[in-house]
């Protein structure tokens, strides 16, 4: 009876050892498929220096024209941190560290050219970050294809999660040739240049209908033993919320499509609606306003849709944040 027993364990240990093993290796093999993405995360991660000075020219389309302005970063660790944006007509200061931002504009809320600016420039809560690309627990790498993206050799992973039944898919791509981070289309990312131990490019580019909107020259950036307690003192009249310098940005769970009244679409009333959103800590978009419309109608729409929104929200170091995002519905009449 012992021996039958002693049968038994171990026939059970194997059994559970086959259910098991297919989830383990599956596991590893999603780790070591992503590795190729956070070696290349790590290659533009500027923000594991211990100090660096940013210092950059921007251009931004207006209008149908451009207008030139001026941005600088301050980075002495995630709890020191300042960025400073500046046009004529326009003005924004960020101030950060230890889990709260402060944040001084010239506008009620974030323009269109200045999110893109943001998104341009790959880091903070922009979409098109630099930072923030590996799998995340609740997603998995469905496959990995070698594409042509901006006329470069990229390793592509289509990286998926599942939420109700309804796939989310996103692409990571990385240069084949220089290990880096390649964006979609839309994004130009050019003369890359070493800083401290880290690289990033010192040309930044995002083009919208084909053409440019939003340029970025680099002029200074390099590494510094330390920037005084002074730069970061809070500017009268900034707001403060809970917020860090990259967070993981919030994902969609559910969305809603906008209605086309056929009017409207008869009468082709198209274009692109963005609206302006604060994604709060329970995932529901608040604040919202329209930063760029096309018609009443339609700006009035988008709004309705955008509200029945809901997202798992951003979070910093694993708590949850509000954090600012534009959300574009577009409307095409055939």
């Amino acid at each position: 009876m012992i021996a039958l027993a002693k049968q038994l364990a171990i026939a059970a240990v194997l059994l559970l050892c086959l259910f098991l093993a297919p989830f383990t290796f599956a596991d590893n093999k999603n780790a070591a498929d992503g590795a190729f993405i956070q070696e290349a995360e790590s290659k533009f991660d500027i923000f594991s220096l211990s100090s660096f000075e940013m210092m950059a020219t921007i251009h931004i389309e207006n209008k149908g024209r451009m207008l030139d302005g001026s941005y600088r970063f301050f980075w002495n660790g995630p709890a020191q941190w300042r960025e400073e944006i500046a046009f004529p007509g326009y003005g924004e200061v960020q101030i950060g560290g230890r889990g709260v931002v402060f944040l001084k504009r010239s506008t009620d809320f974030e323009p269109v050219r200045i999110e893109q600016l943001h998104t341009t420039l790959g880091f903070g809560s922009s979409g098109a970050s630099f930072f923030d690309l590996d799998p995340h627990p609740d997603e998995s790498i469905e496959n990995i294809q070698e594409q042509s993206v901006n006329g470069l050799r990229a390793r592509c992973a289509k990286i998926v999660r599942t939420v109700a039944q309804e796939k989310h898919e996103r692409r990571v791509c990385v240069d084949i040739a220089a290990g880096t981070i390649v964006r979609p289309e839309g994004f130009h990312d050019t003369e890359i240049a070493p800083v401290g131990t880290k690289a990033y490019p010192r040309r930044l580019t995002f083009m919208e209908d084909g053409k440019p909107t939003v340029s970025i020259e680099i002029t200074e950036l390099k590494t510094v033993e330390g920037i005084p307690a002074s730069v970061f003192e809070s500017p009268l009249g900034a707001t403060a919320r809970p917020g860090c310098m990259n967070p993981r940005r919030p994902i969609p769970i559910l969305k809603v499509d906008a209605d086309y009244p056929l009017q409207e679409r008869r009468n082709r009333v198209q274009g692109q609606v963005d609206v302006y959103a604060v994604i709060g800590l329970d995932g529901v978009p608040k604040q919202l306003a329209i930063a760029r419309g096309v018609s009443p109608t339609l700006n009035r729409q988008s709004m309705n849709a955008i509200s029945r929104w809901r997202f798992k929200p951003a979070t910093c170091g694993g708590n949850p944040v509000d954090v600012e995002m534009l959300i574009s519905v577009r409307f095409t009449a055939y």
